[in-house]
């Protein structure tokens, strides 16, 4: 599942409002949280949500330690779960077939169901027909998902999608500091890079909002240029398909004393971390 267009977050508005408020005929029932073995997370889309989802995974696991914990995903989010600390059982799902991914949610006997998105009816209809005695999700302004769930917490737009996450956590036990929790180390890749004077770039954010988040191609090439004349080798991760936009830049930068390295598509996300904690 990719992330959401304006189109298919209109149509979740005005066919799936309509839905949870038939379903509110039979809301589910509020129970107590007990001693659950089997707990899920529903993170369909975003590698940075579910980064940040860590420590809200970390929370769980210090106030249920022999729960297993299983985080419902999909395609586009799989390769953060190898960031996240051992022990998580991962499920991709195709969320746009809610079907076949509801048959295969129940199947897992969860305890405890968490959707972790924000305004999806289908997300929400999957966690109140899950089986799964004990759901959560969040109320969004304006829409009608939190029929579908026995508990829910508010979603606030205005913070850090962290203070969202810690009003999940409250569920789970009481929450001093909302804090990451990744692996320690990572994979070293097999490219001799310059980490003591290295300086990583990421021209391409990602997002409903990508477009309105881009920094101009002219200053990416400025602030590179500043620093080779610094002293600094500038290498800029992405995907193979922003291969070519850094191609461009590095060829407006690169002369005899500046050195630019394209990394896009060249790096597991585990090892693009390494270099993150290795580098300048």
């Amino acid at each position: 599942m990719s992330r959401s267009t304006e189109l298919q977050r209109a149509l979740d508005r005005y066919l799936g409002d309509p839905i949870a408020i038939l379903c509110s005929v039979r809301r589910p029932v509020a129970t107590r949280i007990g001693n659950p073995t089997r707990i899920g997370l529903i993170q369909p889309t975003a590698i940075g949500d579910l980064i940040i989802a860590s420590g809200l995974i970390a929370h769980i696991r210090a106030n249920f330690p022999v729960a297993q914990i299983h985080l419902l995903h999909g395609r586009s989010n799989r390769s953060a779960l190898d960031l996240l600390e051992p022990g998580i059982i991962g499920h991709a799902f195709d969320f746009t077939k809610p079907i076949a991914t509801l048959r295969s949610v129940r199947s897992l006997r969860l305890d405890v169901l968490v959707d972790l998105v924000p305004w999806s009816t289908i997300t929400a209809l999957i966690c109140r027909f899950s089986g799964a005695p004990f759901t959560l999700g969040f109320s969004a302004p304006g829409r009608s998902r939190h029929f579908l769930f026995a508990h829910v917490a508010e979603y606030t737009a205005n913070v850090h999608q962290s203070e969202n996450f810690r009003a999940l956590a409250s569920f789970f036990g009481p929450m001093e500091t909302y804090a990451y929790r990744l692996r320690s180390s990572f994979p070293r890749p097999d490219i001799r890079l310059p980490y003591d004077r290295l300086v990583v770039c990421h021209i391409h954010p990602g997002g409903s909002q990508a477009r309105a988040k881009t920094w101009p191609a002219n200053r990416w090439v400025a602030l590179a240029r500043s620093f080779c004349d610094a002293g600094y080798t500038v290498a800029f991760s992405g995907s193979p398909a922003d291969g070519p936009a850094i191609d461009d830049i590095i060829a407006e930068i690169e002369h005899t004393g500046r050195e630019c390295i394209s990394l896009a598509g060249s790096l597991t996300m585990p090892q693009l971390c390494y270099v993150l904690q290795h580098s300048r």
